[in-house]
């Protein structure tokens, strides 16, 4: 009974099949995720020639076959789990365009409808044109229906039911889902030993997006190359020509699209030996200098100083910074300045008395930041700072106070950073240590630092 639902409420949402320039058309039953067996898939019309390619955002593809009539079966499992979206088909042939397909990815969801306590009610769900139920809710308020879903339902209708006069209906909003819109593939072309070896990379995704390409080579000495993109309906697509200083190894292409990321592992062989003694002297082209394999940052953040006693003070920070690729990230040089105040006063009729502090730390301290993984890193700073301090207090005992003081001192900062746009949202915590001793006075210039911020990459 449960085969046969799924089937007869699958087959009615359809099948989808975004027309492109060379319409492919595709044959495949319905896909839920989770589903156990895999699925077999049929696609003709994708132009070029050669074997046909194929990549998905989610679930896993194998077994591609070409078959009679120019057509070609792939097989598909979908993910054990997930959110229904769309799948994307990234199609290709060895020559020729590559195209995209998109299929409707249903999922088994839980709803959870509330009802009145004490009442026997049906309880049932619609999803479209069908109907998941009904549930005798019985004394209980909470009932949960499972329920298909398709690509696309943000909300169902619930309905609760006494009688056939006594109806209740209902929007329900499915919780947020975590869909995967965007897929990429890689094409070689030639070879390094006929010395016109070259990538094509393939990229698509199932909403308006401007996608960047990036790519990292294995030692992280150059920093992240960047690809311009040239547009093909609802694909893009990029070309990479390794020279002979490109090193060999596993390189990085990095897609982002806003908070969406899609990393490919691409093989580069080294170079072939001579097998004869060269005759020709080539002339090689030089590594990037220092300052091509730098990377700059500009960071503001603004976050509390608190000094572990009565001080609480709100701060900002303005950072520079120059970083250089290595193994395991990046080390850099960062130099920061920044602002904070805090103020108190005693007034209780008899007895009046007031105090500011103005602080102004100019900061240079050793960074290091970690290579992404699914948009997140972690970094570290420690350093020194120079800070001037300014204290203006009045109290009938003590009278005029002010004094403006230069220290020396020392920070330490950890933090995270997740990629939004062409930076990272910040957030760190640490410690800044720095003293003013006066002859009348001994202040804790430092303390706890919280802040979170914006880093620019350029």
């Amino acid at each position: 009974m449960r085969l046969g639902l799924t089937l007869s409420v699958a087959l009615s949402f359809g099948v989808c099949i975004t027309p492109l320039s060379a319409a492919p058309r595709v044959e495949a039953p319905p896909l839920i995720v989770g589903q156990p067996a895999p699925a077999s898939i049929v696609i003709r019309g994708i132009p070029g020639s050669g074997s046909l390619n194929a990549t998905s955002n989610v679930g896993k593809i194998r077994d591609i076959v070409d078959i009679v009539g120019g057509a070609t079966k792939l097989t598909y499992t979908p993910p054990r789990r997930g959110s229904p979206q769309r799948l994307l088909l990234l199609c290709w042939r060895k020559k020729g365009p590559a195209h995209l397909v998109q299929l409707p990815l249903s999922a088994w969801t839980d709803v959870e409808v509330k009802t009145r306590r004490g009442r026997s009610l049906e309880v049932r769900v619609r999803v479209a044109d069908h109907v998941f139920g009904p549930i005798m809710s019985g004394r209980k308020r909470k009932v949960k229906i499972r329920i298909l879903v398709p690509p696309g339902v943000r909300s169902v209708e619930a309905e609760a039911r006494r009688s056939e006069s006594l109806v209740t209906r209902r929007r329900v909003t499915l919780p947020p889902l975590g869909e995967k819109l965007l897929v990429a593939g890689t094409r070689k072309r030639g070879s390094r030993k006929g010395g016109d070896l070259r990538y094509d990379i393939f990229i698509a995704a199932s909403a308006p997006m401007t996608p960047q390409l990036g790519l990292l080579d294995p030692e992280g000495k150059n920093g992240e190359q960047r690809l311009s993109l040239t547009p093909h309906g609802e694909t893009f697509s990029a070309s990479w020509a390794p020279t002979s200083s490109s090193p060999p190894g596993r390189w990085l292409v990095q897609v982002r699209a806003g908070e969406h990321l899609v990393e490919l592992p691409l093989e580069l062989a080294p170079w072939p030996s001579p097998t004869t003694k060269p005759t020709i002297v080539r002339k090689r082209t030089p590594p990037p200098g220092l300052w091509k394999r730098l990377r700059f940052s500009a960071s503001f953040t603004l976050g509390l100083l608190h000094n572990l006693g009565e001080l609480t003070s709100p701060r900002f920070a303005l950072e520079l910074a120059a970083e250089h690729p290595f193994s395991l990230g990046w080390l850099g040089l960062r130099l920061s300045t920044g602002f904070a105040f805090d103020s108190q006063g005693v007034d209780d009729g008899s007895f009046n008395a007031s105090s500011s502090l103005w602080m102004l730390p100019v900061g240079l301290s050793l960074s290091y930041n970690t290579r992404r993984a699914n948009g997140f890193s972690g970094h570290l700073l420690a350093g020194g700072v120079v800070q001037l301090t300014h204290s203006n207090s009045e109290g009938p005992i003590t009278g005029t106070i002010a004094f403006t003081e230069v220290s020396a001192g020392a920070i330490a900062l950890a933090g995270v950073a997740y990629a939004v746009g062409p930076g990272d949202i910040l957030m760190r915590f640490g410690y800044q240590h720095l003293r003013v001793d006066r002859p009348d006075l001994a202040l804790l210039a430092g303390g706890m630092v919280v802040a979170g911020g914006y880093s620019y990459v350029f």
